[in-house]
């Protein structure tokens, strides 16, 4: 008879339970852990900290590239989740040749990424350019519907008229964007370019916007293209006015030729006092031609029992806004802003003066376009003392909310506030951490 020994067997259950945890450990440390890059190849263990190379597609918590260093992974994914970091003053170098890097997760580019000949490149995720991000080359960049482009730096992209910029999603553009040769072009009825900086449209380079929204800022800026630009029926252009006149407007300035194709422009009035004959260039172009879609405009009105009319026009190559009729002041918005603390945002305004103030509505986007009714509150109705306000929204979006006030008359007229922007990320106990 053979006897089993309770402590042995007990032994080995236990060196076998030692194994399963460490072969867990290792595999969420491979997969779930920081990795850093001093520099060099990509593929070479030794420029780890740590000797790992990340696995592709690489699903962990980041990557920080702390060196100036090249990529030569075939395909490489940075995939959900998955946050890649190039720090400041340095160099990283995708060339794979005839290759694809892939982007689901999030980029955050404080240095120079650089993705060589004949690869290509595609964004599902979000990249934030803060430094400069040169796409040379035969490889197309394709920023897809859940895509989301902030370039606040220098965006280069383009060596020929093969390759392309193709934008499904969105593209917040407050720096420097250069097509070095051939196109941009934006397509679908959800895309959309947004920001006050520049597009710089050399040698011959065109920007065919077949979709989507155009609007230069979220409380008034200039959308500056070098170059041509030719819109299509399906496109939208919303602008902001307020009174007082031009500069108080979004602008979108066009240096060549500026096609409209039958598109369509939103006119929104802000707070402020309006004269009785005020106008805003809206557009400026070079050589402007086409027109808007018959019907396709939409302006502002006037408060209710107030005399006068906005109309719109081409005069020689700008685009302009009129008002004519008797001077009137809606609710005098003195200031409006937001902070977050504690995972939530309050919001707080003063208004100088109020005529006929029923109510005022709090709406919330997540992109700065498309907003949403949160809240009220009620007005004042007719005063000219300092009036102050205060909303606290419990449940914030992730990431950059955008907010603003839609005031509402008595008799049902109503404007808006201006639009400002508030980031809930990292907030915890009311400290911002980096």
């Amino acid at each position: 008879m053979k006897f089993i020994d309770p402590k042995s067997d007990s032994l080995l259950l236990f060196k076998s339970f030692l194994f399963l945890i460490s072969l867990i450990c290792f595999s969420s440390g491979l997969y779930a852990q920081d990795f850093i890059l001093g520099g060099g190849d990509w593929s070479t263990p030794t420029n780890w900290k740590g000797g790992i190379v990340p696995p592709n597609p690489f699903t962990g918590n980041s990557i920080t590239v702390a060196d100036d260093a090249t990529v030569s992974v075939v395909n490489l994914t940075i995939g959900n989740g998955a946050t890649l970091i190039i720090n400041k003053d340095v160099d990283l170098t995708y060339d794979a040749g005839f290759s694809t890097f892939t982007n689901n997760g999030t980029i955050q580019n404080d240095g120079t990424l650089n993705i060589a000949d004949n690869n290509n490149f595609s964004n599902n995720g979000e990249i934030n350019n803060d430094g400069a991000c040169t796409i040379n080359s035969n490889g197309n960049f394709t920023n897809g519907s859940s895509g989301v482009l902030n370039n606040n730096g220098t965006f280069n992209q383009g060596n020929d008229g093969f390759d392309s910029f193709m934008n499904f999603g969105c593209v917040v553009n407050n720096g420097i964007f250069t097509r070095l040769v051939g196109f941009i072009s934006q397509e679908g009825s959800n895309a959309m370019w947004k920001g006050e900086g520049r597009v710089d449209l050399r040698d011959g380079s065109r920007m065919t916007i077949n979709g989507g929204t155009l609007s230069p800022g979220n409380s008034f800026g200039t959308m500056a293209i070098l170059g041509d630009m030719a819109l299509a029926a399906g496109v939208s252009l919303f602008m902001e006015i307020v009174g007082g006149g031009s500069p108080g407007n979004d602008l979108i300035s066009v240096s060549g030729t500026l096609d409209l194709g039958g598109s369509s422009l939103t006119v929104v009035r802000t707070s402020g006092s309006f004269g009785a004959s005020e106008s805003w260039d809206i557009i400026t172009a070079g050589t402007l031609s086409g027109s808007f879609g018959a019907g396709m405009v939409t302006l502002p009105s006037p408060p209710m029992g107030i005399t006068g009319t906005f109309a719109s026009s081409a005069v020689v190559n700008d685009y302009r806004v009129t008002y004519s009729g008797t001077a009137f002041l809606p609710v005098e918005l003195s200031s409006f802003t937001g902070k977050a603390l504690d995972n939530i945002i309050h919001l707080d305004w003063t208004t100088a003066s109020e005529t006929n103030n029923d109510y005022m509505m709090i709406e919330r986007s997540g992109d700065g376009l498309q907003f949403q009714e949160i809240g009220r509150v009620k007005g004042y109705g007719t005063t000219v003392e300092t009036q102050t306000y205060q909303f606290i929204d419990e449940n914030p979006l992730n990431g950059l909310n955008y907010y603003r006030l839609r005031q509402v008359d008595f008799d049902g007229t109503e404007e808006y506030s201006n639009v400002i922007a508030v980031d809930i990320d990292m907030i915890i106990n009311g400290i911002k951490l980096n």
